[in-house]
């Protein structure tokens, strides 16, 4: 095992207070066999420094702890992808049993009517594309959410609603590939409340919520994860009786500018298509 990863366990390890905004699937278990030793950081002498160069010492710190942290979390999920413990000289990695958010908790939320949903877009075009999506919509497997609606002004299809016409034809083909016949549906945060998401969340009752990019993923888990750590990864929700799993994905728009990231989302929308049975 490369030496800074056992160097980021110690310091883990000895850490008092560890940054909620660091949030993995795993956790870390030291073998009982003695302590190991740990790092003491530098102190500079406050009197050879000026309070210019010690603000540049401590943004260097936390740029050189966030690169380690994030190779760390890189390293253990990689690690624990196909299993649930990994063993390693000086300790042990283990996935982390997570239990299901509550989406509104100790609110009790009835589900959306059809009505309500087109109501609530101010778009006419949208509206209108939206309906006939509902009027054909067989059940829902997976719900989709985007940060906004940033579409064409004539959208000749759901996608176009949602995204200018290059992404919405990238994220057509990616939907298509899926193999979810109609069973799918496509919706935004926009500036909806939680209440106003998870209505309409019930409304579909999907079994799977995937979510496109940072914004709706932090607003539904409530976290500050990055999504570099968390995408492809399922976690579950729940509202009263309903349950779903929700996964992070990187968001179309992003994706149509980073080309080479095409692979890797692809690979966590195979992972639902396994979940639903349909590969």
């Amino acid at each position: 095992m490369d030496n800074r990863f056992k160097d980021a366990l110690r310091m883990l390890r000895s850490a008092q207070n560890p940054s909620p905004a660091f949030d993995v699937a795993w956790s870390y278990k030291p073998l009982n066999k003695g302590s190991a030793p740990v790092m003491e950081p530098v102190v500079p002498n406050p009197s050879d420094q000026t309070q210019k160069a010690e603000e540049i010492s401590k943004k260097n710190e936390i740029t050189e702890k966030t690169k380690i942290l994030d190779s760390l979390y890189q390293f253990g999920d990689e690690k624990l992808a196909k299993k649930e413990e990994f063993e390693f000289p000086g300790g042990s990695l283990a996935k982390k049993d997570r239990g299901a958010r509550t989406l509104v908790p100790d609110q009790d939320i009835a589900a959306a009517s059809k009505n309500e949903l087109l109501e609530s877009m101010t778009v006419p075009a949208a509206k209108l594309k939206i309906e006939e999506k509902l009027n054909e919509l067989n059940g829902c497997k997976v719900l989709f959410i985007t940060d906004s609606i940033s579409g064409e002004g004539d959208p000749q299809n759901l996608f176009e609603c949602f995204f200018k016409s290059h992404v919405a034809e990238l994220f057509e083909r990616m939907v298509n590939a899926m193999k979810l016949s109609d069973a799918w549906m496509l919706t935004d945060l926009g500036d909806k409340t939680i209440q106003a998401l998870v209505k309409e969340i019930l409304f579909y009752q999907p079994e799977v919520i995937m979510t496109l990019g940072a914004g709706p993923t932090q607003f539904l888990l409530g976290t500050e994860s990055r999504l570099k750590n968390i995408h492809g990864q399922f976690f579950q929700v729940q509202q009263g009786e309903y349950l779903a799993q929700l996964m992070p994905l990187f968001s179309p728009k992003l994706l149509s500018t980073a080309p080479n990231m095409k692979k890797t989302a692809w690979a966590d929308m195979q992972k639902v298509m396994t979940e639903l049975k349909l590969l």
